[in-house]
Formats: C-alpha cells, sequence, structure tokens
C-alpha cells in the first residue's frame, strides 16, 4: 500500500483541514475576487506563506505572514526583520535612554555605549561607581564650549606644517573638546583614511596620538564628503548588530536586512533557530549557516569539518592499504597475491591475516579458517577502520544525494511553471486553481533540506531505541517525499487532471505532517535530553589562545603545547613581553629534557626544546590571536578593569562559539564575565605556580556557566596532565580561601609574641605532616600575591557571608615587610620571612 493510500485511509489533516478543504476554500476566494484584480494579483497572494510587510512607526520591518496567525509549532521561533532604518531607530532608543539617565549630550551616550559594545547593565553599573574615569577611557569630551571648527590667523598645523601665511590669511582648523587643533584638511584626510581603509567608525580617536577623546558623529558630518559619512553610518549599523547577540545580518548576497531573535548562545544545545528573512533567505539564527533543522549548531560544525578535511581520506588509505607488521611502513596491494614482501625491510607476511608468511607454509589456505590470535591486532584495525568508513559513507552519500536534489529545485520550478501552465491551456482550470503545484514543489524542496540534516544528526548519534525511532520518522518522511517527488513528474494527462490535483494536494498535507512530527518529536528528545552523542559534540577544543606571557600565562601555554598538544598562541601586549615568555617556556623545558631525556645528547634535548617552542605560535594582535580560537584563557594582571576591558574586546573578535576563562586567583569570576555576551561560556581556569610542576587546576563555574563549558574546561585540565576540581565562583575559590587565611593567622601569631616564624613552619611540618609550613608557602607564593588577594577580599566581600572579617585584616607585619621591598623568592637579596642569599 502507498504512502498515499494510507494517508486516504487514516484521513489525516494538516493544520485543520483536509484537501477537499484546500480546494474549496482556494475555488471560493477566486470565484470571490473582481476581474481586475486577478490581473494585477502577484503570483504569490494565495501562497499560505506570504509574507505582509508593514513599516512600523520606528521603521522596522514587520514579519507578519499567514501561516503566523496560526499556534507556533515547538520547532519555530520568534523573529522579526530589521531594515537600516529599523536598527538605526534601535539604536537611537538606547541613546536616548543613557543620555537621559546620565543627563549628557546624544553624542556623548552613542560614545559611552559604544565603548561599552553596548552593553547597558555593564556601562550603567561601572558609571554610577566611578563617573569620571569611564568618561575618560570611552574618550568622552568634557569641555562642549570648546569651538570645533575656527578659522585662525595666526596658526602652524602640526601636521603637515602649512601656517596661516601660507594660505595668505586665515586657516580654517578643527578641534575637540581637548584643544587638540589642528587644520581641517589634516583632519579630513584622517578620518577619511579610517573609515575608508581601515573600515573604522566607533573608536576614531583625536588625531593627537596621546589624546583618547572620540570624534562624535557630529564632527564627522562636517568633516566627511555626503557619501563617506554614508558609509561611517553604515559601518556603525554593522558594529551595532554585530555587539547584539539578539541581531544577525542576513547572509544573503546584497541583502542590507538584519533578523532579532531572542535566542541565546546558551540555548543552542536545546534549540535550532532557523529563521527567514524578508528577501526569502532561510538561515540559522544561531550559526549564520543556511537553516539545519533538526541537527544543533555543534553537530553541523563538526559534521561540515568532517566533510571538508582530509579524515576520510586517511580512512580510505586504511581501508585500502596495509602496515607492514614488523617496519609500519604502509603498502598497497596492487595484484593478486597474498604473499607480501615490505620494499622497505623485505618483512613477509599474508595479506589475508597480516601473521608471518613463514607460518604459512605450503597451506596457504588455512587462511580460511578464523584464528582469534593470530595477527589480530593488525586486522582489528583495519576492519574498525574499514567499518568507520563504511559508516561515513554511509551517511554522507544520502546526506550529498539530498543536497543535490535540493539544487535541483530551481530546475524542478521551471518544469513546474511549465505545467501550470499547460494544465491552464489543457483544461478549464485557472490560475488559482493550479498553484497546488506551487505548493508541492516548495514542499519538496523544504522536506529535502530537512532530509538532508537528519543523515548528519543520526551519524552523531549513539545506537539506542530513541535512534531507532528517529530513523522510523526519517524514513517516513524520506518515503513520503519520493512519492511527491514522483507524482510531481509524472506526465499530464488532460482526463486525469483532477485526479492528479487531489493525490498531489492530499500528498503535499502528508508529507508537511510528517515533516512536522519529525521536527517536534526531535526539540522534545533536546528538551528532555534524550539524544545521546556518540562525540564530544559540544565543544571541541583543539586552538587555544593565552593572554599574558608572564610566569602563569607562559607556563599554561607550555603545558597545553606540550602535554595538551593543542595548537597554541601566546599573545601579549609588547614583543619584548613574548620573547621573555618564550625565554621562560625554554627554561623550563630545558630542565624536563635534563631529566628525562638524560640518555639523550645535548643536540637531542635541544631540538626537544625548540619543537615545543617553536610549535607555540606568538603575537601582539589581540583580534588575530583569537580569530580562529576554540579556548581564550587569559593571565594577566590581577585588575579587574583591565581584565574585564580585554573580555570585552574579545568578545567581539572570537568565534561566537569559543570558550573564556579567567586564570585569576582571586577576582569573581563572575564580574569579570560581565564584560562578554557570553557568560554561559565563560568560566574560572586557576592553575598554580609552577604550571609545569603542579598538578592541580581549580575549574570555577559561575550560576550562568553552561554544563557544556564546565565540562570541556575539565577535558582540558585533564588532557595537560592535570587534576582538575571543581567549585562555584566565592571569595579565593578552594585552595586560596583556606590558605590565605591561614598563613594570615600564622603571621598573626607572631605579631603577638607567640612564637617565631621558623617554629609555626616546624610545628606544622612535623604536628600536621604538611610539607612546607606557611612562612615558607608565603615566601614561595610572594608575599605581595598574599597581601593583593587579602587585600582585593577587604574591599570586596570581606565581613560578607562567604567571608567573615577578621579572617583577612590587615597585617602590620606583611605590610612592613612589602614596603622594603622584601616579597619572599621572587626577591633574593632582600628575602621575605626568611633569608636567601
Amino acid at each position: 500500500m502507498s504512502t498515499y493510500d494510507e494517508f486516504k485511509l487514516t484521513n489525516q489533516t494538516y493544520d485543520g483541514f483536509d484537501s477537499t478543504d484546500y480546494s474549496d476554500s482556494v475555488d471560493a476566494e477566486y470565484d470571490n475576487m473582481s476581474e481586475g484584480s486577478r490581473e494585477n494579483m502577484d503570483m504569490d497572494d494565495l501562497n499560505a506563506d506570504d509574507q505582509l510587510e508593514l513599516l512600523s512607526d520606528d521603521g522596522v520591518l514587520l514579519d507578519h505572514s499567514v501561516s503566523d496567525l496560526r499556534k507556533k509549532k515547538p520547532y519555530e521561533v520568534d523573529f522579526r526583520c530589521l531594515t537600516i532604518a529599523g536598527i538605526e531607530a534601535m539604536q537611537q532608543k538606547e541613546i536616548d535612554q543613557i543620555a537621559g539617565m546620565f543627563m549628557v549630550p546624544s553624542h556623548d551616550a552613542a560614545i559611552l555605549l559604544r565603548y561599552f559594545h553596548w552593553n547597558k547593565e555593564r556601562l550603567i553599573e561601572q558609571y554610577m561607581d566611578a563617573t569620571e574615569r569611564v568618561r575618560w577611557e570611552a574618550g568622552v569630551q568634557d569641555n562642549p564650549n570648546c569651538p570645533r571648527m575656527l578659522a585662525m590667523d595666526d596658526f602652524t598645523c602640526e601636521i603637515c606644517c602649512m601656517s596661516s601665511d601660507d594660505y595668505g590669511g586665515s586657516i580654517n582648523t578643527t578641534s575637540l573638546s581637548c584643544g587638540h587643533r589642528f587644520c581641517t584638511e589634516c583632519y579630513t584626510q584622517y578620518v577619511e583614511q579610517k573609515v575608508r581603509e581601515e573600515g573604522e567608525s566607533r573608536r576614531i580617536q583625536c588625531m593627537n596620538s596621546k589624546c583618547k577623546l572620540i570624534v562624535d558623529e557630529d564632527t564627522m558630518a562636517k568633516l566627511l564628503p555626503p557619501d563617506l559619512f554614508q558609509r561611517y553610518r553604515i559601518l556603525l549599523d554593522r558594529a551595532y548588530v554585530d555587539d547584539n547577540p539578539a541581531l544577525r545580518w542576513c547572509p544573503a548576497p546584497d541583502c542590507e536586512l538584519a533578523v532579532e531573535c531572542g535566542v541565546s548562545r546558551k540555548q543552542l544545545h536545546t534549540v535550532v533557530p532557523s529563521v527567514r528573512c524578508d528577501c526569502g533567505q532561510w538561515f540559522c539564527f544561531g550559526c549564520g549557516l543556511a537553516a539545519h533543522q533538526p541537527v544543533i549548531c555543534s553537530i553541523v560544525r563538526l559534521w561540515l569539518k568532517k566533510c571538508e578535511d582530509d579524515s576520510e581520506t586517511a580512512n580510505w588509505i586504511s581501508a585500502n592499504t596495509k602496515e607492514c607488521p614488523k617496519c609500519v611502513s604502509t603498502i598497497e596491494k596492487n595484484g593478486g597475491c597474498n604473499h607480501m614482501t615490505c620494499r622497505k625491510c623485505k618483512y613477509e607476511f599474508c595479506w589475508i591475516c597480516s601473521g608471518p608468511w613463514s607460518e604459512h607454509g605450503n597451506n596457504w589456505y588455512q587462511c580460511n579458517r578464523y584464528d582469534e590470535k593470530s595477527g589480530a591486532n593488525a586486522r582489528d584495525a583495519q576492519a574498525k577502520s574499514r567499518a568507520s568508513l563504511e559508516r561515513y559513507l554511509h551517511y554522507f552519500n544520502r546526506y550529498a544525494n539530498h543536497e543535490q536534489s535540493a539544487r535541483l529545485d530551481q530546475q524542478l520550478y521551471l518544469r513546474i511553471e511549465k505545467k501550470m501552465e499547460e494544465m491552464q491551456r489543457t483544461s478549464d482550470l485557472t490560475w488559482i486553481e493550479v498553484q497546488f503545484l506551487k505548493k508541492a514543489a516548495d514542499t519538496l524542496s523544504e522536506c529535502r533540506m530537512t532530509l538532508k540534516w537528519t543523515y548528519c544528526m543520526v551519524y552523531y548519534l549513539e545506537r539506542n531505541n530513541m535512534t531507532e525511532l528517529f530513523e522510523d520518522n526519517q524514513r517516513d518522511l524520506e518515503r513520503a517525499v519520493e512519492e511527491l517527488s514522483g507524482q510531481l513528474e509524472m506526465p499530464i494527462e488532460r482526463e486525469s487532471i483532477p485526479a492528479m490535483r487531489q493525490k498531489v494536494t492530499d500528498l503535499t498535507a502528508y508529507v508537511q505532517k510528517r515533516r512536522e512530527i519529525l521536527l517536534t518529536d526531535t526539540v522534545a528528545g533536546y528538551q528532555e535530553d534524550r539524544w545521546k552523542w556518540n562525540v564530544a559534540a559540544q565543544k571541541e577544543i583543539k586552538n587555544v589562545t593565552v593572554f599574558g606571557a608572564g610566569l602563569m600565562g607562559a607556563g599554561i601555554a607550555q603545558v597545553l603545547a606540550h602535554v595538551g598538544k593543542y595548537n597554541v598562541t601566546l599573545a601579549d601586549v609588547t614583543d619584548k613581553a613574548l620573547t621573555n615568555g618564550q625565554g621562560i617556556i625554554a627554561k623550563s623545558l630545558a630542565r624536563i629534557a635534563k631529566k628525562k631525556m638524560a640518555d639523550k645528547s645535548a643536540e637531542e634535548q635541544e631540538a626537544f626544546v625548540k619543537s615545543v617552542v617553536d610549535s607555540i605560535n606568538v603575537t601582539t594582535d589581540a583580534s588575530k590571536a583569537v580569530e580562529s580560537t576554540d579556548l581564550v584563557i587569559e593571565a594577566i594582571i590581577e585588575n579587574m578593569k583591565i581584565k574585564q576591558d580585554l573580555f570585552a574586546f574579545l568578545d567581539t573578535k572570537a568565534p561566537a562559539e569559543a570558550i573564556f576563562a579567567s586564570n585569576t586567583s582571586s577576582l569573581s569570576i563572575t564580574e569579570v564575565a560581565k564584560a562578554t555576551k557570553r557568560p554561559e561560556q565563560f568560566g574560572g581556569f586557576h592553575a598554580f605556580n609552577p604550571v609545569p610542576q603542579m598538578k592541580l587546576i581549580e575549574i570555577v563555574r559561575t550560576e550562568q556557566t553552561s554544563d557544556e563549558t564546565h565540562k570541556a574546561l575539565v577535558e582540558v585540565a585533564k588532557r595537560m596532565g592535570k587534576v582538575p576540581v571543581s567549585c562555584i565562583d566565592s571569595p579565593g575559590f578552594i585552595v586560596n580561601r583556606l590558605l590565605v587565611p591561614y598563613q594570615l593567622e600564622a603571621i598573626r601569631l607572631v605579631e603577638r609574641g607567640v612564637a617565631s616564624p621558623e617554629d609555626v613552619d616546624t610545628a606544622m611540618k612535623l604536628g600536621a605532616g604538611y610539607p612546607m609550613g606557611p612562612f615558607e608557602l608565603a615566601d614561595l607564593v610572594g608575599l605581595d600575591t598574599m597581601e593583593h588577594i587579602a587585600k582585593g577580599w577587604r574591599e570586596t566581600c570581606a565581613g560578607s557571608e562567604h567571608l567573615p572579617a577578621d579572617l583577612v585584616t590587615e597585617s602590620p607585619m606583611l605590610t612592613k615587610l612589602i614596603q622594603e621591598g622584601r616579597l619572599g623568592r621572587k626577591t633574593p637579596e632582600k628575602g621575605g620571612f626568611y633569608q636567601y642569599k
């Protein structure tokens, strides 16, 4: 029995109407139309998915489709399209809000918002905390009465050295409120270069290299020619959309519309946000690729990479060649004889069983008997490789087939149009009455794309009952699609047109229903956590960027590259810092080589050190450092503002799926993460000094850190050969929360005259079994580090439920030692609690 017949017997309907209702409704609507409206109507006027484009008061292009009037399906998301006018209206609304709240001019509010990448919450919090500092760092002008453009009689430009005398009179000059004045011609050339050649818009600073003031829009409008000012405005709009996680540009060529959707990055492991721009382009709001329901973005990225890279070439080689069991050289069989002789080592073996040929003697046909032991390892590897290749090709061929069919849709449309014209000529059907063919073609194209991505999804699913149910739905949809496709390919005969119309309409409704069932069940599976992946699909980390080439950053980069085998980039602000960092890594690796490669020559040890150091990319370009990163680990100075500024910048440059982590030992991970729009992809990654030797890494999660991010950071720590421990974000995490109060209490014992540092250390080593006493440990860590942590706690959280104030009260002895420059082992000439000369 065909799919169509099953559908007729069960009397299934789609969206509340059956095929007869659909035909009757079209006929009735057509009959009620005037003759004139028939002639002027657009081809899509009665399509159930037609768009009625309405422009709201603020310039937003509202997406009102007929299909939106029904109840939203579980796999659909809310979204709307925005014109350039709508985007600018959204910006202006936020600017007006900040201007009113802070009582500042609109152009100042715009500069502040752009500096904070339109993160209003972070701007408001920091502006209320330290208004003057924020204004200065953002580049807001403080002297609005300073004339911007002024004709001066006695003036010489510092850039071109042209004076009023050279002009034979006054010279036109331009300045911001800072008073750094230059001739208008030079200023114009400067901003033109910034916009035209560098593509800059939001952070164009004063021409004085030491001044941070930002050129506002009013000044730009006066300096730039109209066409270039328009480009400047476009760049501002693009920056706004790029900064806003709820907005994404339509990827269609030459389309200038954006789409607004409320799906966050955190939801992308359970939601596939397919949206349609008003230009007709369907795409995924999460990743920007073509729509790929029902499979989530992270799985799509793995699949596309697998299809593009050389991994399957390697699989083919492994399936069609064998390695010599002795020297492991790759050998391809090019003849019928199974007696193989390796050209490299002359070892003779059997191609069938991989066992030594000497064991075969004159009775080669013993290979027809299965021997569990003979050549077992070689056979197992070969079988696994072949099975892996066959499995991949099974799904890829079906994926590629539907992709090819989708590409042929244009030809199908042309044939459908000809059929529609033919049906109007050979029957009494009107133009509207043959629209069922176009609807069928649209449905067919949509379902083929869905089927294409189901093969990607099932390739990565573990085999279980849920997967089999998914494949049942996949099979039902595919069978229905092929039946509808076959029906559309059939020739048209005049006497069969009514029956054909009925059958195609019924099949179209049935195919739509099967697609709805598959997508609805898949969404339910995501929400109920029914789908189990056979890979770590949520986050595959290969490229890691470390910021800060100091002792900690260099150590982390070293272990990531040497032990973890990651692709590592080490970034810092100066070449000198990077050179110092490479020196730290080389020195550490040399110690490792001397110990673990003692039986090797000095040249081999040096080659080992050089190979690891050279494998770590170094750069002072922060944007370049993160352009293809999977994970960023920050190990810079312990300063909240500097860390937030770095992450705010990186948030706009790093891939949307990249994870951010801070190596801070004392600052709040939650507060650092507020500088970004990816708090669910942010965590703490606290390593201990010296990183190559210390086994512990604290993995810190905030209330918003996703499970996927936490698991990914744990796996990175394990791959580095470390032991990860997890904790929530709280003062000092685990180690420092216990260690610093312990060390401070030991200092207070000495301050009260209870015991000497030597006696305290001896007591804790012999009485508590500690390998090092509190004073010895303080000297090793650094007295300034301990005081920095304690001071930070006193200023932020001491006295709270997390940290009693008396645990971190200031120590006069510790303060005095630090003031004298006695920081411990890092200052051996002065020492700390102990002398180290």
